[in-house]
């Protein structure tokens, strides 16, 4: 036994192997290992995703014209500002214009000394901000600033006019404040001409640290517009406004070449012009010039306007009323503030004037610039709405007289 185990050592190992084997393959088939996997099912509600392909699926590009912007919505100013309407009416103007007009707001932000601000004239600006320059709520007029920017967003002109003395001052604060308002809270879609004035670059509080040089400068500097005088004029082609920078004072002999180039090309080709300037000009008609002088007595206690008291024009200014008050003037309207009272008049029987109330009050101008045709219509509208008006007013007069007719026949 021991030599058979011996010589058959090998085959009996491997035979020992193969059963041990076949033991094994058993129980894995049995377990359902070797079992044929079922087929996936598709569900045909669910987007298969495709195999890639060797070249990437590009995905279309929309060009500009298929890119839609949404429309930036500006809410309406919760301040109620009193809308000064004023009516321009020009021949063959071929659609309406609306320009907002802003003068005479006044605005102080300075509430302690500064580099700029001596401590002996912080009472006074206090004063100026808190009591002088005020609406009929004492609401200051740094905080209607920010309503006027929403007033104009909201009400969106085909143009403004900033008229001048929008700051009180030049100092560092009043002009940032002012400016990052205007450049950065103002839609841009919106043309605008800032005429300054006096105020605007008097820095009358600083002593003597600023000249006005040096707040030109800082205007120039801080506003989109540069203070350039190239932006001092709006061309709607079918008429044209020139803007008259710091006013307050003479008119030197280049800001004067500056004006003749621009009015003589509206000259020669019968273009209608409005002229925007801060401070008023005289009526050559008596009686209008009578109520000019007693509303800015009244006012003002003196005559605040071009024609008189401060304001007596030297010749190269002289030369430029010539124009505004020729016969053969292409100027239709002047647009003022500065008086900070409201009127309306014509300074010739060719021009007329209106001088807006100030921004400091709540109120902003609306200049509706129309054909002379629309006057007309406006004033058919306007003769059927009072023979309306009085009608009603007639029917009421008696049916209180046929009531009263009834109470006193009950009384009997």
């Amino acid at each position: 036994m021991r030599d058979f185990w011996r010589k058959n050592k090998p085959y009996l190992i491997a035979a020992g192997a193969i059963v041990i084997a076949l033991a094994v393959v058993t129980i894995l088939i049995s377990s359902g290992v070797f079992k044929k996997q079922p087929e996936p099912v598709v569900n045909p509600d669910i987007t298969q995703i495709p195999e890639p392909t060797e070249e990437p699926i590009e995905t279309p590009v929309p060009t500009p014209s298929e890119v839609i912007d949404e429309p930036v919505v500006y809410p309406e100013p919760e301040y109620d500002f009193n809308v000064e309407d004023v009516y321009v009416y020009i021949p063959g103007l071929e659609k309406e214009y609306t320009i907002a007009w802003v003068s005479d707001a006044h605005i102080l932000t300075d509430f302690e000394p500064a580099e700029d601000i001596a401590e002996d004239q912080v009472e006074t600006i206090t004063t100026r901000r808190d009591l002088a320059f005020v609406d009929i709520y004492g609401t200051p007029s740094y905080k209607v600033w920010p309503e006027i920017i929403a007033f104009l967003n909201y009400n969106n002109p085909d143009a403004i006019i900033f008229g001048g003395d929008i700051m009180d001052y030049c100092s560092e604060a009043n002009i940032n404040y002012v400016s990052e308002l205007l450049n950065n809270n103002l839609r841009g879609d919106i043309p605008y001409m800032y005429i300054r004035a006096d105020h605007d670059y008097g820095a009358w509080y600083s002593n003597g640290l600023y000249s006005e040089v040096d707040t030109m400068g800082m205007h120039a500097e801080k506003f989109l517009d540069e203070d350039s005088s190239d932006l001092k004029m709006l061309d709607f082609n079918e008429f044209k406004i020139i803007g008259i920078n710091g006013s307050t004072k003479d008119m030197p002999e280049w800001q004067y070449n500056w004006f003749m180039n621009r009015y003589q090309s509206s000259y020669d080709s019968g273009q209608p012009v409005i002229i925007a300037t801060h401070v008023p000009y005289e009526s050559h008609i008596e009686e209008v010039e009578k109520e000019l002088s007693d509303l800015s007595f009244q006012i003002r206690n003196k005559t605040y306007y071009w024609g008189g008291g401060d304001y007596v024009p030297n010749e190269t200014t002289r030369q430029f009323f010539d124009k505004i008050y020729a016969e053969d003037t292409v100027v239709k309207q002047v647009l003022a503030g500065h008086l900070h009272a409201s009127f309306d008049g014509k300074i010739s029987e060719q021009v007329s004037e209106h001088i807006f109330a100030p921004a400091y009050s709540g109120s902003i101008g609306m200049v509706h610039i129309m054909s002379e045709e629309s006057r007309n219509s406006n004033i058919d509208n306007q003769t059927d709405e009072m023979e309306s008006s009085e009608q009603d007013t007639d029917e009421e007069i008696k049916e209180v007289s046929d009531g009263t007719m009834n109470e006193g026949q009950n009384n009997a």
